[in-house]
């Protein structure tokens, strides 16, 4: 079974709880990398009713904000956790295009650090209304940049410490998070990620990521190279076919 995740979570809802075991999002896309870092971190901080309050029900609950730096965009999820649901309390996004490149994306543009670090700013004052930790972790973009260390140390310079995780481990956490979200734990599944970077892929059962591949053919590079100016014809299509087909060629 392949899950798709290629939309943003409908928030006409508003706050939304997701148990464990619920389709909460099926057919939508959500951070889940970094959103399942979120949950990691709060077994680390229910270790500590510092770090957490106490429910009407006498559970310790933890409020964290998890911030995924992407290729095109930055997004920020603000939580309730505890050992057994995630309540959402707060949903930002802003597009900082941080990569832009037809090829291989060796260098992130001033303009586009400044863009990325303002995102961040916003987003320790969004967490810390909340009264949450947060934690950052960057992709593709950063990843691949020749110049990455300007924009980790311009984060730091904030207060944000940024981790930059690879493309497997990107795979892996989003396979994770997916079944946070749709109640396919006991069956073998692949799940497909398409980001404006890479497109990742993981097969996993059980919870367990048994392959997991990170492909240079997100939604950024194909339509720079093939589609600059935003004009879809038969014969751009022909032509990006052959790239997406090596790609995904074993």
């Amino acid at each position: 079974m392949v899950w798709r995740f290629d939309r943003e979570l409908d928030a006409a809802g508003g706050r939304r709880t997701l148990p464990r075991t619920t389709a909460a999002t099926t057919g939508a896309r959500w951070s889940f990398g970094p959103f399942n870092r979120l949950r990691m971190a709060s077994r680390m901080a229910l270790s500590s009713s510092s770090d957490g309050f106490v429910s009407s029900s006498n559970r310790v609950t933890s409020v964290l904000a998890a911030v995924d730096i992407g290729t095109n965009s930055v997004h920020l999820v603000v939580a309730r956790v505890d050992e057994d649901r995630i309540e959402v309390v707060e949903r930002e996004r802003e597009m900082v295009r941080l990569g832009s490149s037809a090829g291989d994306m060796k260098l992130l543009a001033p303009d586009a650090i400044d863009r990325g670090i303002d995102a961040l700013v916003r987003f320790q004052q969004v967490a810390a209304i909340h009264g949450a930790g947060m934690r950052a972790v960057a992709t593709s973009a950063v990843r691949e940049a020749e110049n990455r260390a300007e924009f980790l140390d311009r984060a730091r310079a904030v207060g944000v410490e940024v981790e930059v995780i690879s493309g497997f481990e990107e795979a892996r956490l989003i396979h994770l998070g997916v079944l946070q979200a749709v109640p396919v734990f006991d069956r073998k599944v692949v799940v497909c990620d398409i980001g404006g970077g890479p497109t990742e892929l993981g097969g996993g059962s059980h919870g367990e990521i048994l392959n997991a591949r990170s492909l240079k053919m997100g939604s950024t590079r194909p339509t720079r190279r093939y589609f600059p100016k935003d004009k879809l014809t038969s014969g751009a299509v022909d032509a990006c076919r052959p790239d997406i087909r090596t790609a995904l060629a074993p």
